[in-house]
Formats: structure tokens, C-alpha cells, sequence
């Protein structure tokens, strides 16, 4: 934790994805009014200190309805992001340590899944199940656990082709075992690099399919916001821009996390700074640029 909190990048990402946990569970205990009670006496209230986001068509606080939709937010992207973990890390080690015609056959199925969108794999699963938050989070961990497979597979390869797998398996060790001590820990910083990028595009995943109506009608989510507001933007636009601005924010602050973690983790970026540190001459090629 104190090495992400050593880069911008780490920090910001930290801040960010925090605010929104820290907001998500606030909700859930207290917050300025009750989301779910409509007062049509209070509708399209302004900007002001007992509504600081104003309120909506229904007289409902937008305070209260952004801090509840985290709370969505935070439960999706943690069921999706272990959901996809489970998949991905199951199917991509297994198809790289298989034996060949299992492994490819492995391989060319996860090409195959891959083309299936979220979307469609919720609109089956919504139907067969009926919308809820297990639901969505199922179709979007299903969905980035395949392609998060496929990444998996080839850091695993990478890994299998190195001197101390090879001394492992001279020493008698098994495969199974081979790839939870050396192999597992070995591709650990691109998992979690990978994860991170995961959470990141479920936010934006779970506000599509709430938008599209998807999501229960009780369950608060900035999409469900963003569609009752669109009716409306021309008329009160600030009142959309409140749980935009929320969606952009968490992923936003997703990634910039990703980014944190992989420099503090990624050795070979260490080494690269390390280089330009001690050798002025190289910062350009660290960072990809042409010398003049």
C-alpha cells in the first residue's frame, strides 16, 4: 500500500475509489433523505445547503440518490471483479498447463465466448433469472472473466518457459503445484493490474444496463439516474450532470489504481526509472520518446 501511495497516480486512484466505497457504505446507514421516498412538493429544488445536488422530478434528494448508487456500484463491481478472478484464473492456467490438444481446444473456446457481448449474455441471464444485482454482476464476471482468461494464458506460458520451472519439475514437483507456488505468483502483479482494469469497465458496464432499465426498478444506480434524467436535460441539465460526473469519478479512479499498483509492482519499470535516476541519457528511451 505504501508503494501505490508513492506514485500520483496510486494516490489519486486511492482517493477516489475510497470516496466511493467510503460513500457506498455511508449510505447504507445514513444518508440526508430517504432515496426511495418521493415528495412532489420538493421537485426540481436548486443547488442549496439542505440539497447540495438539488433534487428531481419526484421532490427525491440527488444527494442521497448519488451516495445510494455507490453503494450498487461498490457490491457490482466487488461480485463482478471476483467473479471474473475465479473464471479467468481457472481457465487461463488450466488451458497453459494441460497437455497440447486440451490446452488449444481450451484456447479456441475462450475465443469463442469472447465474442458473446455482456450485454446479450445479461438480456439471457435477466431473463432466465429476472433482473437483480447477483444477476448483472454474473453476466459482467462471465463476460470479462473470459477475456481475462485469454490474458491469463499467455502470462502463464511466458511463465512456464522460465529456468525454475524447469529445475521444479526436474526436483518432482507436480504441475498443480508448480503453478499455485511459482507460477500464480509469478504473474501476480499483471492479475491484479488486470482486475483493476476489470473493475473499472464494470462500472461503466453497470451503468449501461441499469440505463437500460436492466436493473430492478427499487435498486438505486447512477444508470437508473441517468435514464430518469435524460427526459429532462434540456429543462434541468444540472441535475444529469451529478451522477455522470459520479461514473466518471469511480472509473476514472479504477484506472488510475491500475496504473499505481503496476508501477509498484512491475519490476522492470522500477528498473527503468532506477536507470533514468542514475543516467540522464536513458530517460527518453524509458519513457519511449526519441532522442533529439
Amino acid at each position: 500500500m505504501r508503494r501505490i501511495w508513492g506514485s500520483w497516480t496510486g494516490r489519486i486512484g486511492l482517493v477516489l475509489v475510497g470516496g466511493m466505497t467510503a460513500a457506498g457504505v455511508l449510505s447504507t446507514v445514513w444518508t440526508p433523505y430517504d432515496p426511495h421516498v418521493l415528495l412532489p412538493s420538493q421537485r426540481w429544488k436548486p443547488i442549496s445547503f439542505t440539497h447540495p445536488f438539488g433534487t428531481d422530478a419526484s421532490g427525491r434528494d440527488l444527494f442521497s440518490l448519488v451516495i445510494s448508487g455507490a453503494w450498487t456500484t461498490a457490491r457490482v463491481v466487488f461480485l463482478s471483479t471476483v467473479i471474473a478472478a475465479v473464471i479467468g484464473m481457472v481457465l487461463g492456467i488450466l488451458s497453459a498447463i494441460a497437455p497440447r490438444w486440451i490446452g488449444e481446444a481450451m484456447a479456441h473456446l475462450i475465443d469463442v465466448m469472447i465474442a458473446i457481448p455482456a450485454l446479450v449474455l445479461a438480456l439471457v441471464l435477466v431473463a432466465g433469472l429476472g433482473g437483480s444485482i447477483v444477476t448483472i454482476s454474473l453476466a459482467i464476471g462471465i463476460a470479462f472473466g473470459i477475456v481475462f482468461a485469454r490474458v491469463i494464458r499467455v502470462e502463464a506460458h511466458k511463465a512456464l518457459t522460465n529456468d525454475y520451472i524447469v529445475a521444479a519439475h526436474a526436483s518432482g514437483a507436480s504441475t498443480w503445484r508448480i503453478a499455485w507456488r511459482h507460477v500464480v505468483p509469478n504473474i501476480a502483479p499483471t492479475i491484479i493490474v488486470q482486475l483493476s482494469l476489470i473493475a473499472a469497465l464494470t462500472i461503466l458496464t453497470e451503468a449501461a444496463l441499469s440505463f437500460l432499465g436492466l436493473m430492478p426498478l427499487a435498486t438505486i444506480s447512477w444508470g437508473r439516474m441517468l435514464q430518469d434524467l435524460q427526459s429532462t436535460m434540456t429543462i434541468h441539465p444540472l441535475a444529469l450532470v451529478f451522477p455522470g460526473i459520479a461514473v466518471v469519478l469511480a472509473t476514472l479512479g479504477f484506472n488510475l489504481l491500475g496504473d499505481g499498483v503496476r508501477e509498484a509492482l512491475d519490476p522492470q519499470l522500477k528498473a527503468r526509472g532506477a536507470s533514468a535516476a542514475i543516467d540522464p541519457l536513458l530517460a527518453p528511451t524509458a519513457i519511449g520518446t526519441d532522442m533529439p
